[in-house]
């Protein structure tokens, strides 16, 4: 079939709003639209006069602002519209004398199962150009009408589509494909990841990384001049790119940098303290080399047991994560019930706490837990474990590391190197061997 008359097809099907739109009671204003509409489909059916297809398309999006449930789902139309408005862009570099074949060669498979976490994406191989595959996201249509915006060489897709989707359907996720492919579950989700796989593979982001919005730590900050600010520097540079990143998932590991960089800073100044007196023997070195190599997590619990006491703003670093705990995380009912669902998830088991159950100290500890293991499900993609990607990234987890979390480590960053302590900061710069 050309493609002018597969387009007759579809004008054909959306005829029937006319149709059945006179038998209902509508306002003069949505009658006018429906004449309107009428007009530009009369005109491309019966006189051929494509030069007006953009005419049709935003007839079509008049109409889906005004909900009509018995003609239309007005997601379904604004879907319409934006196909066949990509089809008058494509008359301009397409042969629409050509044939694009039957348009029974596809087929519209709904999959209504949020299991696939699915975006829009489509799949061409130019070993069987004849069989493509389309995968659509209807529940987000400015997603959708960008990603059909970009798209090139589809008007075989959009016309099979516009064949295939029925007006009055509410549709979620769509796999436009050969007719022939199985209706089975496991065929089609086994098409929807082989899509996602093939458009990585060629460096298109299907997930939209989601951006840190929350306002950086306010400590109050005074130049102490017994601080060698420069043992720091590093530190510079790597909070210059936490500022640099926008997405919070990067951010996160960025600033997660610093932790750790304190866990191990802060066992060689415990060590370091007795040197000012005292040469360094081997088995310092020997104690040092066993402390480093400990479990990160016990190293993280070292960390924040030893600056718990540290007053930033005449307040203990501990008592600053305690009374944001219970003016965050307690305050919000929503919020405490998936951050504990979260922590079943990441294994930590003491559950969630309230503040008036526990002290300043166990909350910081328990804080402590949540930083080490929201980095390792961000980090490592390991089998049947809890893995956070941009992909399923929700509202909860998000706000937790927004408000919460992500604070908190700004907090413990700038609190120690801008408050005096012998947690990370080195009380000497030399030590003695001889």
């Amino acid at each position: 079939m050309k493609a002018l008359d597969i387009l007759k097809v579809t004008c054909d099907s959306l005829l029937k709003i006319v149709d059945e739109a006179e038998s209902l009671p509508l306002s003069d204003e949505f009658q006018d639209k429906i004449i309107t509409f009428g007009k530009a489909l009369d005109e491309i059916k019966n006189n051929d006069d494509i030069s007006i297809i953009n005419e049709l398309s935003e007839s079509l999006k008049e109409l889906s602002e005004e909900a009509h449930p018995s003609l239309y789902d007005c997601n379904t139309l604004k879907i319409i519209a934006i196909l066949i408005e990509k089809l008058a862009g494509n008359m301009q570099t397409e042969d629409w004398d050509g044939e694009f074949g039957l348009t029974s060669t596809y087929k519209v498979f709904e999959l209504n199962d949020d299991k696939y976490h699915v975006v829009n994406a489509r799949y061409t191989s130019r070993f069987d150009p004849d069989n493509p595959m389309l995968l659509i996201d209807c529940r987000n249509i400015d997603d959708f009408e960008d990603f059909i915006n970009k798209e090139t060489g589809i008007s075989n897709l959009i016309l099979g589509l516009l064949c295939g989707l029925d007006r009055k359907k509410t549709y979620k996720i769509i796999l436009l494909g050969s007719s022939l492919i199985s209706n089975s579950e496991i065929e089609l989700e086994s098409r929807v990841e082989f899509i996602k796989l093939n458009a990585v593979m060629q460096g298109k982001v299907l997930f939209k990384p989601q951006e840190y919005v929350y306002n950086p730590v306010n400590i109050t900050v005074k130049y102490d001049p017994s601080i060698n600010y420069y043992q720091f520097a590093d530190i510079v540079s790597v909070m210059n790119e936490y500022n640099i990143h926008k997405n919070i998932l990067d951010k996160y590991l960025r600033i997660y940098q610093v932790i750790e960089n304190y866990m191990y800073k802060c066992q060689i100044c415990e060590m370091c303290d007795d040197f000012s007196y005292r040469k360094i023997s081997i088995r310092d070195f020997k104690n040092l080399s066993e402390k480093l190599a400990s479990k990160e997590l016990d190293a993280l619990k070292c960390l924040l047991k030893g600056c718990a006491s540290v007053m930033i703003d005449s307040v203990s670093l501990e008592d600053h994560i305690a009374n944001k705990w219970k003016s965050i995380i307690d305050a919000n009912r929503d919020l405490k019930s998936n951050t504990a669902t979260l922590m079943r998830k990441l294994g930590i088991s003491s559950g969630c706490p309230t503040y008036s159950s526990s002290t300043s100290n166990q909350i910081l500890l328990l804080t402590g837990k949540l930083i080490y293991q929201i980095r390792c499900t961000i980090v490592h993609d390991k089998v049947n474990e809890h893995h956070i990607t941009y992909d399923n990234l929700d509202i909860w987890t998000k706000t937790l590391l927004e408000t919460f979390l992500m604070p908190c480590m700004e907090l413990i960053v700038y609190g120690l190197i801008f408050n005096s302590n012998s947690v990370v900061m080195y009380q000497q710069r030399e030590i003695n061997l001889y």
